[in-house]
């Protein structure tokens, strides 16, 4: 037992789908709120094109940081063979 509570095994498991559930709920709250929520923009930023890059944003920024994170693992791991 640690000074702040028992330990589980899973706890960092639970971190990291916590992490993932967030960061999808981000994902479609933008796409839901740039691109289903025409009426809250003025007019000219609803007839510009950035809403929907404004809504796919976190999607290429999870898509980024997907890929930055496996080629880091796949170099320490080649780093410590």
């Amino acid at each position: 037992m640690s000074p702040l509570g028992p330990v589980h095994p899973a706890a960092g498991l639970v971190a990291i789908v916590a992490g993932h559930v967030a960061c999808m709920a981000t994902a479609v709250a933008t796409g839901s709120f740039f691109l289903g929520q025409p009426q809250v923009f003025p007019e000219p930023f609803k007839s510009s094109g950035i809403r929907p890059v404004l809504a796919l944003l976190p999607l290429a920024v999870m898509f980024y940081w997907l890929a930055r994170t496996r080629i880091r693992r796949r170099r320490a791991a080649m780093a410590a063979a």
